[in-house]
């Protein structure tokens, strides 16, 4: 029984939580957030023409490639933080008691790390970047719904100014 709640929960590919387990954890630290007035960042992570990785290289290449940057992400981020496969290339990170500035050191650390690290597989060796969105709850008055939909839309904005960056949703607020 144990064995099968805990594959319902993660990604077959990466071993990282999934998308629906992923928005319970999600709901329940936002739902702490409020109730201690404590800041909650999220950050959404897109790899950067992941296509092309697929296409030059093959699919195996690409999975290999999930699997290294899901191994990533769970090294530099906190045992706290959330971290989950959210669908096909694209992944979040939830921090807990987390503030906007941390966040987005947070963020450049794992830009920097997705960059120096090679991929190897099936005698090829490549190397990938990955876009990222960041946004903070401060005070948690914001909705799950609602934070994933403001870093989504940072994601774009890094994406659309050249990827292989982080862009902060909230105005002027930058990292």
């Amino acid at each position: 029984m144990e064995d099968m709640c805990r594959l319902a929960r993660t990604d077959a590919l990466t071993g990282l939580w999934n998308r629906g387990y992923f928005m319970e954890l999600a709901r329940r630290e936002l739902a702490r957030s409020r109730r201690m007035e404590r800041p909650l960042s999220l950050l959404m992570v897109d790899a950067d023409h992941f296509k092309n990785v697929n296409d030059t290289y093959g699919h195996d290449a690409g999975d290999t490639a999930l699997r290294v940057l899901a191994e990533i992400l769970e090294t530099t981020f906190r045992e706290v933080d959330v971290v989950a496969r959210f669908g096909g290339e694209e992944f979040v990170v939830l921090l807990p008691d987390t503030p906007r500035r941390e966040a987005c050191r947070a963020a450049q650390r794992l830009l920097e790390t997705v960059r120096a690290k090679p991929i190897r597989c099936c005698d090829n060796v490549f190397s990938m970047t990955v876009s990222l969105g960041v946004t903070t709850g401060e005070g948690g008055a914001e909705s799950m719904d609602s934070l994933l939909k403001l870093a989504d839309i940072a994601l774009y904005a890094a994406k659309k100014n050249g990827r292989d960056r982080l862009e902060v949703f909230r105005g002027e607020h930058r990292c």
